[in-house]
């Protein structure tokens, strides 16, 4: 009786390398998921539409080392909201005048000084929430899987 059933030690390396792909592609899901959900109930802005946080996508990419999980948002405001403005001047360019109400007071400009604003990062806590999320599942997952190996 040999020591060591090299066929065996494979096909249950075999067994443990197909339940780790599907326990972290599964992992991934859940955690674009949970960043999704808290993009959307605690963005950190009071949300004027919704659009942003609807337009807030998750999704699993593979890469040659791995396998990742991309938030991203393609709306033209989500990166001033994510990263914020430094403070810029504002011009008319179509109009000889920039037209808006200041006080109660329609007010016609041609230049007026923004004062910025202020970085949201509300992609970037999704993700981390997101994070926490996929390493929660993964140890759960893994051990159980490794008290059956």
């Amino acid at each position: 009786m040999p020591l060591l059933d090299i066929g065996n030690v494979k096909q249950r390396h075999s067994w443990l390398l197909e339940q780790h792909d599907r326990i972290v592609t599964a992992a991934l899901n859940d955690g674009g998921r949970a960043a999704l959900d808290h993009i959307d109930k605690r963005p950190g802005f009071t949300p004027r539409t919704g659009r942003t946080q609807d337009a807030t996508k998750a999704r699993m990419m593979r890469t040659p080392g791995g396998k990742l999980m991309r938030i991203s948002n393609r709306t033209k405001v989500a990166r001033f909201m994510e990263h914020g403005t430094k403070p810029h001047p504002i011009e008319a360019r179509r109009k000889p005048f920039l037209r808006f109400k200041y006080r109660g007071q329609w007010v016609s400009k041609k230049k007026v000084f923004h004062r910025g604003t202020r970085a949201y990062l509300f992609m970037r806590r999704g993700a981390i929430t997101g994070y926490y999320d996929v390493g929660r599942t993964l140890r759960a997952s893994m051990r159980s899987v490794a008290k059956q190996f």
